[in-house]
C-alpha cells in the first residue's frame, strides 16, 4: 500500500524566504502564488451564502511527473470563516483550486530573476488578503483590494485611514484578523501500526468503554438519567484509532499513481454517515477522467484557527477531502492559453452523532459545559494555569 504523508502544524523560520523551487506547504495567510501573471480573485472565492469573500485554509505545493504541464503544482482550499454559512449549506462555503506550471515556465525570460521570490507577483495583489487586487485605493491610488468589504477593513482594522497617500506605507500590508494564522506545514510518512486490529474486536472494546463514559457523564449531569443502548459508528472508532499514531496531525496526504489500483489509498472516514457518492464526485468536466482522492484535512487543524470553539456556530468539520482530476490535465481557453486555475470537489464529513449514542454525547457535552463554567469561575490558581482543551 501507498505511504500516506502526515502534514503537521509549525511555526515558519523566522525571515523564512522561498522561491518556486522551495515551494512551502502552509496553513492560513495570504496565499503564495505558483502563477505571478494570474490570481485568484474575490468572485473565484465568493461564499454562496453570506456573498463575503473566503479566505485561505490551506495550500500544498505538489509536483506531478505527468503530464509536463504539471511539474509544478499547487493545491489551494478555501473556507467562509462563518460557520452559520457551513450549517446552512457547506457546499458553497469551501473551494479547492489546482494551478499547475511546465518545469519551462513560459513567463520566466532570461532577464528574469533565476529564483522568484514568492510574494513577487506581476498581478497586484489585495493589500488585505493576497487575492487579485482589481481595486486601488481613490485616495491614494497606492494600494490594491480585491473588493470593497477589504478596503474598508483596511481603512479601520488595517489602519490604512491614518497612513493613505503617505508612500513609505507597506503596499502588501500585514497580517489581516480576517485571516486564519499563518503556520507552515511539515511532512513525514505516516508510522506503521504496532499492532494489527480486528475492527469488530475494537468496536466491542470500545463499545464497552462508551458504556462506562455514558454511565459517570450521565451521574455527572442527572443521577436518574434515563438509560439507552450505545450506539457505535464504526468509520469514527477506525478514524480515531488511526490517528493515535500521530494524534497532532493536521493533513493525511495519499496523491499516487493511478495505473495502479494497488497503491490507492481510501479516505480515513470521520462517519459511517456522509460518505460520498459517485454523483457527488463528477469526472473532470475538462478532460472527462475520474476525479480521485488526493487529501483530507483533519479536525486538529481547526486548533491552529484561533476561533472560539465553543461558540454556537463556530467553523466546525470531521474531514475535509479534495478529490482531483487524475490525469492533472491541463485546459485552455478560446484563445488556446492555459487556463491558471481549475476549480476541484470538496467533501465534507461531520462526526456522526450516533458516534456514541446520542444520549451519551448530550450526557458528555453539558458534563463538559459545567466543567467549562467552573473554570470561568473559579479564582485563579497560584503557581499554575489552567489546562485548556479544544
Amino acid at each position: 500500500m501507498a505511504a500516506v504523508q502526515l502534514g503537521f502544524a509549525e511555526p515558519f523560520e523566522k525571515d523564512a524566504v522561498f522561491t518556486i523551487d522551495e515551494f512551502p506547504n502552509k496553513i492560513g495567510g495570504k496565499p503564495l502564488w505558483l502563477n505571478p501573471d494570474h490570481l485568484l480573485t474575490a468572485a473565484d472565492v465568493t461564499c454562496g451564502i453570506c456573498g463575503k469573500v473566503m479566505v485561505l485554509l490551506t495550500q500544498f505545493y505538489t509536483p506531478e511527473d505527468d503530464p509536463p504541464e504539471a511539474f509544478h503544482r499547487t493545491m489551494y482550499v478555501f473556507v467562509c470563516r462563518d460557520g452559520k454559512c457551513h450549517s446552512q449549506n457547506w457546499k458553497q462555503c469551501i473551494k479547492a483550486f489546482r494551478s499547475q506550471l511546465p518545469e519551462d515556465i513560459p513567463h520566466v525570460d532570461a532577464s528574469s530573476p533565476p529564483e522568484r521570490l514568492l510574494t513577487d507577483t506581476r498581478a497586484p495583489q489585495c493589500r488585505v488578503c493576497g487575492l487579485l487586487g482589481s481595486k486601488v485605493c481613490s485616495r491614494c491610488k497606492l494600494v490594491q483590494y480585491c473588493s470593497r468589504e477589504h478596503q474598508l477593513d483596511d481603512w479601520t482594522q488595517g489602519k490604512h485611514k491614518q497612513h493613505c497617500s503617505n508612500s513609505a506605507e507597506p503596499h502588501f500590508g500585514g497580517a489581516s484578523a480576517l485571516l486564519f494564522p499563518e503556520s507552515e506545514l511539515v511532512s513525514e510518512n505516516e508510522p506503521e501500526a504496532p499492532v494489527v486490529y480486528d475492527i469488530e474486536t475494537v468496536a466491542a472494546q470500545l463499545q464497552e468503554q462508551l458504556k462506562v463514559n455514558e454511565q459517570v457523564a450521565a451521574s455527572m449531569v442527572e443521577d436518574d438519567a434515563e438509560e439507552t443502548e450505545v450506539e457505535v459508528d464504526k468509520a469514527f472508532l477506525k478514524f480515531q484509532k488511526r490517528i493515535e499514531r500521530e494524534p497532532e496531525q493536521v493533513v493525511r496526504y495519499a496523491r499516487v499513481a493511478y495505473d495502479d489500483d494497488s497503491t490507492k489509498v481510501e479516505p480515513l472516514w470521520a462517519s459511517d454517515s456522509g460518505v460520498p457518492q459517485p454523483s457527488d464526485v463528477p469526472a473532470c468536466p475538462h478532460c472527462g477522467k475520474d476525479r480521485t482522492f488526493e487529501f483530507q484535512i483533519m479536525p486538529q487543524l481547526l486548533t491552529h484557527l484561533k476561533i472560539d470553539h465553543f461558540a454556537r456556530d463556530a467553523l466546525d468539520w470531521g474531514t475535509i477531502l479534495v478529490y482531483s482530476c487524475s490525469s492533472n490535465c491541463q485546459p485552455t481557453d478560446d484563445a488556446g492559453q492555459p487556463l491558471p486555475y481549475m476549480q476541484e470537489v470538496v467533501w465534507r464529513q461531520l462526526f456522526s452523532e450516533q458516534g456514541m449514542g446520542d444520549s451519551a454525547k448530550k450526557a458528555l457535552e453539558e458534563a463538559r459545559a459545567r466543567e467549562i463554567l467552573q473554570r470561568q469561575t473559579a479564582p485563579a490558581v497560584e503557581g499554575g494555569a489552567a489546562h485548556e482543551a479544544r
